[in-house]
Order: structure tokens, then sequence, then C-alpha cells
């Protein structure tokens, strides 16, 4: 009997469920706080912070006139910027009381600083400048070609060489494009007319000089009658009335005319587009000034 108890309680210890392991701890609850920082962009240095911005491209017809001491003889010239193309030349002859430097300027605007520009100083007079004998301008425009082409003839697109002329310049012009025949064409001629002057005479020194173009441009009615009177050149009005003046307004008169008679040179080919993209009357500089009184230097 005794034996039988002992059996029964091993059979009943044997049958009884392991006991459960005892659970595990909660995970930890974490605690609210402000958020971790975003990782920040890695720096990048500046570089134009403490480097100068690079240069502009030099634009077509910089704004750097140039001045040349040939002997006795001072020369300012205008040269295209931004190219290395030959270009044909214009020789600005100036005004009584003038000077070479706002000769240059002035036909740089009117022909958007396109063309190679030389610019002869003339000689003293009543304490400014003028221009003497004929022969004595054509001597100093030989010297200054000379120069040009001794400095920059690598960029000198060969052939006729218009004469620009202003005033007492515009004045001796006929005369000196007599005197090398061949050479001049265009040959513009603004505000001529304002000293002793024969139409007759300088239509004469126009046809010896071989000019094909000759253009003059008024904005006085001085100067409107002496172009009647020459005849056979294209006639420029600029405002007649306005005064003895080379203004804005006369340049831009003035490159449409020297734009129609080189139409058919390809020497000049890129003018037309340089004067399409010239500024807005708004945006332009004022042009040097000229003196109130025209010319009072008698032709020679």
């Amino acid at each position: 009997m005794r034996h039988a108890r002992v059996a029964l309680l091993v059979l009943v210890a044997c049958r009884s469920p392991h006991p459960a392991p005892a659970p595990s701890a909660p995970p930890p609850v974490a605690v609210a706080g402000p958020p971790p920082p975003e990782p920040s962009e890695p720096a990048v240095a500046d570089d134009d912070a403490s480097a100068p911005p690079p240069p502009e491209p030099a634009p077509l017809g910089g704004d750097v006139l140039e001045t040349w001491e040939v002997g006795d003889l001072e020369v300012v010239a205008s040269l295209p910027t931004g190219t290395e193309e030959r270009r044909p030349i214009v020789v600005g002859v100036h005004g009584s009381h003038d000077r070479p430097d706002a000769a240059c300027r002035r036909w740089r605007r009117a022909l958007a600083a396109w063309p190679i520009i030389v610019c002869p100083k003339g000689v003293p007079y009543r304490g400014g400048l003028a221009w003497g004998a004929p022969a004595d301008v054509a001597q100093r425009i030989d010297r200054t070609l000379a120069a040009l082409r001794e400095r920059h003839g690598d960029r000198v697109a060969e052939g006729s060489v218009v004469y620009a002329g202003w005033s007492l310049g515009a004045t001796r012009g006929p005369k000196v494009v007599a005197l090398r025949p061949g050479l001049f064409d265009p040959v513009v001629l603004v505000e001529i007319g304002h000293t002793r002057i024969d139409a007759r005479a300088s239509a004469a020194s126009l046809r010896g000089g071989r000019v094909a173009h000759p253009i003059v441009a008024c904005a006085t009615k001085r100067c409107a009658s002496f172009a009647k009177r020459l005849g056979g050149a294209a006639f420029v009005d600029a405002g007649i009335g306005r005064g003895h003046v080379f203004d804005a307004r006369m340049a831009r008169a003035v490159g449409e005319s020297v734009r129609a008679a080189v139409a058919n040179d390809a020497r000049w080919e890129g003018l037309a587009a340089a004067l399409a993209a010239s500024p807005p009357a708004d945006d332009e500089e004022p042009l040097p000034p000229v003196d109130e009184e025209p010319d009072l230097v008698p032709d020679p």
C-alpha cells in the first residue's frame, strides 16, 4: 500500500507543467526632449567672396583712345577692341578751336566705334587749334596714316580711307582730297561752309580727288545753302536750323549716310550691325561740346 502511494506521487509530479518563466522587463520609455539637430551640409568655400569677379570681355570699340607722338605731330586714335579682324580707316579732322580727342569721340559715336579712327592735331591759332594750308593738312594726314601702319598695320583693312571733316576740317576737305587723288572715299563734310569757300571750286576738287561718295551733313541754313550750290553730294539733313552742332542727332544721321555709301564695300560688312546695336538716344553719353562760334579761319 505504501509503495502504491509513492508511485502515485511520482506520476503526478511528472505530469505537472513546468513553471512559466518570469516575464521580461518592459523596454525603457524614451523621455521627451528636443530632436537632435539635422546634420549640416558640408561647408563650401566661396571663392567669389574673396576674389574679384572676372573682367567683362572688352566690347567692340572700347572707350580707350590712344595718343601718339609722331615727331612734332600729336595723333589721337580709336582702335576697335574685342576683335582682331582688319578694319578700314577713318581720318577725323577737327574744327577750329577744337581738339583731336573730341573729334575721335564724335566719329566713334557716329560710326559705332567700329572702324579704326585716327585724328591728327591741328596747328596753334589764337589760343586754340586750327588748320593751315590744305597741303599742310594733307602732309599731317600722311604722317598719321604712316604712324598707324607702323603701330597697327596688321589691323588695317587696306583700301580707300574715309575723310571725316567737321566745321573747318570739312571746309579744308575738298582741297585736301584733291591733293591725294584716289585715297579718300567716302568724304564726309559736316557743317561745311562757315568760312569763305567757293562751291564750284570745291566740286571740282572732289572730282579731282576721284571721290565717288561725297556727303554733306548740315544743321544750319548756311551749310545747307552751300550743299545746294555744291551739287552732286549726298545731303544729310540733321535738323536744319538747330545750329552749328555735332550732337547725337547729327552723329546718327551721319552714321546712316556712311553706311549707305559703303554698302558695297566688303571691308565695311560689319558696320550696319554695329550701328543697329548702338544704344538708344536716352542711353547715349553726351558728345564733346563744340564752340558756339563757327570757324574763324579763312580758307587759304
